[in-house]
C-alpha cells in the first residue's frame, strides 16, 4: 500500500495505465474514511477529475483544482500547498522546469 510519507513517480508510454493507476490511488485516498490524509489533485489535462465543475465522484473528499492553462501550472502547485496544506499531491502531468522545482521544494 501507499505510505503518504513516499514519493512517486509513474512513467510509461501512453496506454499503459499511469492515469487508471492515478485515478485508482486517487478513490482510496480521497475516500471519506482516509480522515488526516488531505489528498490535494492538481489536474492538468482533466484525466483525473474529469471536465466539469464538479469534480468526478471517485475523488471523494479530496481537494481538486483544476489548471487552466499548462503554463500556469507552477502557480497552481504553489497555491495547492500554501492553500491546504496536503499531506498528499497528486499530479499528472509535469511538464516546465517550474513545476519540477516546486514539486521538489515540497519534498
Amino acid at each position: 500500500m501507499l505510505n503518504p510519507q513516499q514519493n512517486l513517480l509513474l512513467l510509461g508510454p501512453p496506454g499503459s495505465g499511469k492515469t487508471t493507476l492515478l485515478r485508482d490511488i486517487a478513490a482510496h485516498w480521497g475516500a471519506p474514511e482516509q480522515v488526516g490524509a488531505l489528498l490535494v489533485v492538481v489536474d492538468t489535462s482533466n484525466e483525473i477529475g474529469g471536465e466539469g465543475r464538479v469534480p468526478m465522484p471517485h475523488l471523494g473528499a479530496a481537494q481538486w483544482m483544476k489548471v487552466p492553462d499548462p503554463k500556469v501550472q507552477a502557480d497552481v502547485l504553489r497555491q495547492a500547498i500554501r492553500n491546504h496544506a496536503p499531506r498528499m499531491l497528486m499530479v499528472d502531468e509535469i511538464g516546465y522546469d517550474g513545476e519540477v522545482s516546486e514539486i521538489y521544494a515540497t519534498g
